[in-house]
């Protein structure tokens, strides 16, 4: 009659020493009534008089006081990870290491990613430039005012050489010094932007490591195409019209009145042939997209995750977590950051420009790395808002 009542009692008894233990430790009981209930319940099984009324009472303060060192609960204490024992301390280690790898890979790749948007930008800037057609209007501006320009340079009388002329000029040769540093800048950010890029297609395409080669072959940045796109030969023949010779005369005329006038100005910029920077906007604008929509998303996912774990190590209130839970932690951290710069990234502002993440969505997605709960109850909200639009009838 007595052996079930005491084994219960023993059994309740273990509970309480953990908690008691690590309560007292942590300065986390308030309740004095539960050290005294203990006491009483080891008494009864010194004695061998193991009741009801003392396991009632034991189990009554038991309760309460698991609620005061909560977070911790039994099972942490029952399984040993309020210890910090030899795994903890090598998964604390492991959390270290990986922290700051992926902090110069983070930091890296964030500059990187800085550098691509910047010269993305650069690029559409100097494409809507159109720097021939500057240099073309500047000259039949200095060909429709010859007599106000000799004017201005002979008695200084005229405001044409000052503000008309020096203006267009002036802007002319910023865009001339930006044409001629674009080229090597373009080229350095995507030979970066080529081996991040060859990277994950290895990483999906796995048959590349053995081969050697990308089943998908990307632009070559060290041989890029010049700026200036060459001229199409004309067709063949011989022009027999006059008036047509003419026209071709006064052609030729023209374009080499154009480009000595270029060369009087010391601009580089070929005023018969456009600049094209295709080559440069398809590579980058894939670089940036890869970048900013999955590999730094993922990183600071990660990075928040990880973070959250060196902190519960150094809390001697939390237990310590077991690695298959840290594991999942981390990669929900990482996806949870790719979800969120889905929903943060901008809507462009022109259908023809893509709109790219910006800090902020990254600053985002470590958060969200950091705490799942705020990413849960966002997608929460969302399915609810979604639910109660889609619920409501067509009006």
């Amino acid at each position: 009659m007595i052996e079930a009542p005491k084994e219960l009692l023993k059994k309740l008894v273990e509970d309480a020493d953990l908690v008691a233990d690590v309560g007292v430790r942590l300065g986390l009981i308030k309740s004095v009534e539960f050290l005294t209930a203990l006491r009483e319940a080891r008494n009864a099984l010194a004695k061998d008089s193991a009741s009801h009324e003392v396991i009632a009472e034991l189990q009554k303060w038991l309760n309460s006081v698991v609620n005061e060192i909560s977070p911790i609960t039994l099972d942490d204490l029952r399984a040993g990870r309020m210890e910090n024992g030899l795994g903890t301390r090598i998964f604390g280690v492991f959390c270290i290491v990986l922290l700051s790898f992926l902090l110069l890979y983070i930091a890296y790749m964030t500059q990187l990613y800085d550098r691509a948007t910047s010269l993305y930008a650069m690029t559409l800037e100097l494409q809507e430039a159109r720097g021939a057609e500057q240099t073309i209007r500047l000259f039949g501006l200095l060909k429709k005012n010859q007599d106000d320009m000799l004017e201005s340079l002979k008695t200084g009388k005229k405001d044409f050489l000052y503000e008309v002329f020096n203006k267009a000029l002036f802007d002319l040769q910023m865009i001339n010094i930006k044409t001629q540093a674009y080229e090597p800048i373009a080229n350095r950010v995507l030979k970066d932007l080529d081996i991040h890029t060859r990277l994950w297609d290895r990483i999906v395409n796995p048959r590349a490591w053995f081969t050697g080669k990308d089943d998908t072959e990307y632009a070559n940045p060290d041989k890029a195409p010049p700026l200036a796109v060459q001229p199409s030969q004309s067709a063949p023949g011989v022009a027999t019209d006059p008036k047509l010779l003419d026209i071709l005369s006064s052609l030729d005329n023209y374009f080499t009145e154009v480009k000595n006038f270029t060369s009087s100005i010391q601009v580089r910029i070929d005023p018969l042939v456009p600049t094209d920077y295709t080559f440069y906007l398809s590579p980058l604008r894939e670089g940036i997209s890869m970048l900013g929509s999955w590999i730094l998303p993922f990183c600071y996912g990660m990075l928040g995750a990880v973070i959250f774990y060196m902190r519960r190590l150094l809390q001697p209130s939390l237990p310590s977590p077991s690695p298959l839970r840290s594991v999942y932690r981390i990669v929900l951290g990482s996806f949870a950051g790719i979800v969120t710069v889905w929903f943060w990234t901008p809507s462009p502002q022109k259908l023809t420009q893509p709109a790219f993440a910006t800090l902020t969505s990254f600053g985002i997605a470590f958060l969200v790395g950091f705490s799942t709960d705020i990413f849960f109850q966002a997608l929460d909200r969302l399915v609810n808002y979604l639910s109660q639009a889609l619920g409501k009838p067509g009006t």
